[in-house]
């Protein structure tokens, strides 16, 4: 059973830059200089590379997003989450690339706090995870499980090289999850369940045999200990014969399926005694960021987003997931150029409040009204109140 879970779509509006790291790298060699400028990357540079030389540009935000607005910088997308995203990896020419860094802006995560923005470049297929300094590279298509396994396992971290062999990718956090579905998309994970039925674990890398989540998803399964799992909802579910094993896909959600699934693989470097990984040559800078949030709250049933006015009404369809709940707070007044041709996600409690339409508003097709539709049978409305002059067409 494949993936049956949307991420949602982040919203996009203005950060406020409280600082920014220098340039770890030092002068006359390779190096990036990440900045902030008005909620864009313009100003930011890469130096030191070979003009003639195509090289690879990693921009990761571990909350929020950024955009790659594409406007002829000669520079080609790579991941494969697309132009909106928390991970973003750009291919060309240093001058392509540093065009392309004046044409990305960043958004502002739904629920606001400290977080950080990461730059790095290589001249190999490598991401690295800013924090943990692991290396990653996508492997070739393969059917079966064990032989992604064994593939990851011969591949040395440079070509030919004796030491630093690679496994496949153990997914143990949020931000790596990030790098490996948003990076290389689809794809086996070093996972299974298929020594003890329902027992997930690693079974590569530095985590082999360490157990991290107990049960089915559609049956009050649930992580183990403190450990991460990034299953889609309802899963794992053993739904077919011999789900045994993680994959995941460019949502970040996972899934269990069984051999016999043509897709590719992401193979890890890290970790590992003896692991050398100062042979592949990374650069990279980070700028520190804070924002007050689209909302106030945490988007839960307990603490859920609070919709106070029309711009916090328009950004909840940015914000909405299935198990995203808001909560207006005061009656709205929607603008005359209301577009109410986004779609809407997740639970939403009028509190008795009332939205009222501009006059003259036509509100009764998709395109119109607060939210042209509901795109997924999960959703939920409760005491809301709409009054206004509505036109029926």
């Amino acid at each position: 059973m494949k993936i049956k879970s949307l991420l949602a779509t982040i919203a996009t509006l203005g950060l406020m830059t409280v600082g920014f790291a220098a340039p770890a790298q030092a002068t006359g060699g390779p190096a990036v200089s990440l900045v902030d400028t008005n909620d864009t990357l313009s100003g930011s540079t890469i130096s030191g590379y070979d003009p003639s030389t195509t090289i690879r540009l990693a921009i990761i935000s571990n909350m929020g997003s950024v955009t790659w607005n594409n406007n002829g910088s000669g520079a080609s997308l790579v991941s494969v989450s697309g132009y909106t995203a928390q991970g973003l990896w750009l291919q060309g020419t240093q001058d392509q690339l540093n065009a392309a860094l004046a044409e990305i802006s960043v958004n502002k995560p739904c629920g606001g706090g400290n977080y950080k923005i990461y730059a790095e470049v290589t001249d190999s297929g490598y991401v690295q995870d800013p924090v943990t300094g692991h290396l990653y590279q996508q492997g070739a298509t393969i059917a079966d499980f064990e032989p992604a396994i064994a593939a990851s396992a011969a591949t040395p971290v440079v070509q030919g090289g004796n030491n630093t062999f690679g496994y496949l990718a153990t997914v143990t956090n949020p931000l790596e999850n990030l790098i490996v579905s948003q990076f290389f998309g689809n794809g086996w994970l070093g996972a299974s369940d298929s020594a003890t039925e329902g027992d997930w674990k690693w079974v590569t890398g530095p985590e082999a045999g360490t157990s991290f989540y107990s049960g089915r998803g559609d049956q009050n399964g649930s992580v183990v200990g403190n450990a991460f799992a990034g299953w889609s909802s309802g899963e794992p579910n053993d739904w077919g014969p011999g789900e045994d094993y993680a994959e995941t896909a460019g949502n970040g959600q996972w899934n269990d399926v069984s051999n016999g699934f043509m897709q590719p693989y992401t193979m890890e470097w890290g970790g590992m005694q003896g692991d050398d990984l100062s042979q592949v040559t990374v650069v990279s800078d980070n700028i520190d960021l804070t924002v007050a949030g689209a909302f106030t709250g945490a988007g839960t049933e307990a603490d859920p987003y609070l919709v106070a006015d029309a711009t916090a009404l328009h950004a909840v369809s940015g914000c909405g997931s299935e198990s995203t709940y808001f909560k207006q707070t005061a009656n709205i007044s929607l603008p005359s150029d209301w577009a109410g041709d986004q779609g809407f996600q997740g639970h939403f409690d009028g509190n008795g409040k009332t939205i009222t339409f501009a006059p003259g508003t036509v509100a009764t097709h998709e395109g119109f009204g607060i939210w042209g539709f509901a795109n997924s049978s999960n959703s939920s409305f409760v005491n809301m109140n709409v009054s206004g002059d509505i036109q029926s067409d």
